[in-house]
């Protein structure tokens, strides 16, 4: 649509149609699937457990009523988030430093989401086999963006878009199926919520951050990624370690 207009507009107002498609389609999904804390599933461990008089009184020193691991687990998130750099930066230097034509970088947005879709899917698959130990990777996916993507070759450059493309997909997608192990039943929509809010500012920060850094040095900017990815890394390691001490304990005492 791009190349065709010679604009990008009307390529932006035909995603009006799948816009509105996806908004029927969640209309039709809340009204039929009813209550989701109801039913005949069994309980998971750790929300038997957040019944004890020991996790309640846990519970309620935290702000906001959320685990320590939780919040621990968030963090992870927010170093993730930060260290992954923006489309609208790479898409920058792809037309800046004329390493492809304006009207490719659209194809390569819609590759990258093919990439993140595929990811989600492998990804998901390995989280349920390892126990969330997929999840390590991502810190090395996202710290590997910078260097393939603000190259000035355009194979090179395209690679590295499908794979910012590729950790994006894991990190809107599988990253948070382990809240829901983190957190009690009765608690996870308001730490659904709390989740996607230090994500997002997290993002918001990383992408002030890479913008500034793309402008003064891209050293800087590649060393400034992967320092936050260690820190993730690191956050994320405690993070399943903690969770399995609290199903260990959860495991001993039901016995």
């Amino acid at each position: 649509m791009a190349a065709a207009a010679g604009t990008l507009w009307p390529a932006m107002a035909v995603l009006i149609i799948p816009g509105a498609i996806s908004m029927l389609i969640l209309v039709r999904i809340w009204r039929s699937m009813g209550n989701p804390v109801v039913g005949g599933v069994e309980p998971d461990p750790i929300d038997t457990a957040a019944h004890s008089e020991r996790r309640e009184s846990l519970l309620s020193r935290l702000h906001g009523r959320l685990p320590r691991v939780f919040w621990l687990f968030a963090a992870a998130s927010a170093a993730i988030s930060a260290g992954l750099v923006t489309f609208a930066v790479i898409s920058y230097h792809l037309t800046q430093d004329h390493v492809v034509g304006v009207a490719v970088v659209p194809l390569i947005y819609a590759a990258a989401m093919g990439a993140g879709s595929l990811a989600a899917l492998g990804s998901g698959w390995l989280f349920d086999r390892t126990r969330g130990g997929a999840l390590l990777g991502l810190p090395l996916i996202v710290s590997a963006v910078p260097v393939l993507a603000f190259a000035s070759s355009p194979l090179v450059a395209i690679a590295g878009a499908l794979l910012w493309g590729a950790a994006g997909g894991v990190l809107d997608s599988t990253i948070k199926a382990l809240v829901a192990d983190l957190v009690p039943a009765p608690r996870r929509a308001t730490a659904y919520g709390v989740f996607a809010a230090v994500q997002g500012v997290a993002a918001v920060a990383g992408g002030v951050m890479a913008g500034a850094l793309y402008e003064r040095s891209l050293p800087i900017l590649i060393a400034a990624v992967v320092a936050t990815q260690i820190i993730a890394l690191i956050l994320l390691i405690t993070t399943l370690r903690r969770r399995q001490k609290i199903r260990t304990e959860v495991t001993s005492g039901a016995s």
